[in-house]
């Protein structure tokens, strides 16, 4: 799953100067979640997409063990506050699903190999 995104994303990028419309993405086999992270990333578009790998990586990393709660309006906001306004957000959201997708797993998380394990309260 993660490798399609970024294929998207480049695809998307490269197209981006071809003047694509976003919905280019449309039939391609991404799941939305997936499709809204890789337009982010090709098109730089201002949203948050509040995956479940994301607010698992957020909620790891202030130490919640609640993860379900994460996902209510409290680990939205708690996203959209992390990710913030700057001009890094396009990347910042779908590196935060990258991480939650590759090293923050549910039900074994590889914390040894996560850069940000020396940053996270779970692992301690």
């Amino acid at each position: 799953a993660a490798e399609r995104l970024a294929t998207a994303a480049q695809v998307l990028s490269k197209k981006r100067k071809g003047q694509a419309k976003p919905d280019c993405l449309d039939g391609a086999g991404l799941p939305p979640q997936q499709a809204a992270l890789a337009r982010m990333i090709g098109f730089r578009e201002d949203r948050i997409v509040p995956t479940t790998a994301a607010l698992r990586v957020l909620a790891r990393l202030g130490g919640s063990s609640h993860e379900q709660a994460a996902r209510q309006s409290d680990g939205r906001m708690a996203l959209a506050q992390f990710v913030g306004i700057e001009a890094s957000k396009p990347v910042l959201n779908p590196a935060l699903h990258a991480l939650g997708r590759l090293f923050c797993l549910p039900r074994s998380p590889d914390c040894n190999r996560c850069p940000l394990s020396e940053e996270c309260l779970h692992g301690r």
